[in-house]
């Protein structure tokens, strides 16, 4: 079943434009369109509204019928059991919301400050993969900047596992979302390739099998990137 919230993939003004987005809200772009992932959120998310009103409930707030909050605010997230390991997400959150907090993604961690030896002053880790850190200049920079690396390196397996050595194409997410809906609507491979690549150099002089065979390469990348985002 085609979910209601997709954009019309043959509309290109429906769709963020590569720089729109962080990397997480692309990640999260592409992760709320796997079909696992809705279906993890059908199953997991009833028992999780129902505790969220109980809880609510308990504290004296009227739960209004059929929709459940958390003290008045939309509940949009469902506990599941390791979805880390299987989303890098601490908890899902509803597919049908386009915007999610950079926390869910358990790689976007923000960990309180972190003090470390005499060597290492203060490193504060923030959102989006960024860590910042605090030299004294009244010490030897030497050892301290010899710390800092070993800390960053532990730091990074920690949070992220090791360095990705694939590279993420901001420019060509757009087009990958397109085409994954397109699929998902239920549009052959000639059709897609017929309206997202009728732009593209040389396609004048194309056939119908050129531009499927050309979607079809597409999607592939763009599915093989929803299964396994770069970390």
């Amino acid at each position: 079943m085609t979910p209601a919230w997709l954009p019309d993939w043959r509309d290109s003004d429906a769709y963020p434009a590569p720089e729109d987005l962080t990397v997480n809200q692309w990640r999260w772009e592409f992760t709320r369109r796997r079909q696992d992932y809705q279906d993890d959120w059908e199953v997991y998310a009833p028992p999780s509204h129902r505790q969220a009103a109980e809880i609510h409930s308990q504290a004296g707030l009227p739960v209004p019928e059929g929709y459940s909050t958390w003290f008045g605010v939309p509940f949009e997230s469902a506990e599941m059991p390791d979805s880390e390991g299987k989303y890098g997400m601490c908890q899902l959150h509803d597919p049908a919301k386009p915007k999610i907090h950079p926390g869910h993604f358990s790689t976007s961690r923000t960990p309180s400050l972190v003090t470390q030896t005499e060597h290492l002053s203060q490193a504060q880790l923030h959102e989006e993969h960024l860590a910042h850190y605090s030299f004294d200049l009244r010490k030897p920079i030497k050892p301290q900047i010899e710390n800092a690396r070993k800390h960053l390196e532990e730091t990074q397996i920690d949070l992220v596992g090791k360095p990705d050595s694939r590279r993420l194409h901001k420019a060509k997410l757009p087009l990958y979302l397109r085409v994954l809906d397109a699929r998902r609507s239920g549009a052959t491979f000639e059709e897609i390739g017929t309206v997202v690549l009728e732009d593209q150099p040389g396609s004048w002089d194309w056939g119908p099998s050129e531009f499927a065979a050309r979607a079809k390469q597409i999607f592939d990348a763009a599915e093989s990137l929803m299964f396994n985002w770069p970390r």
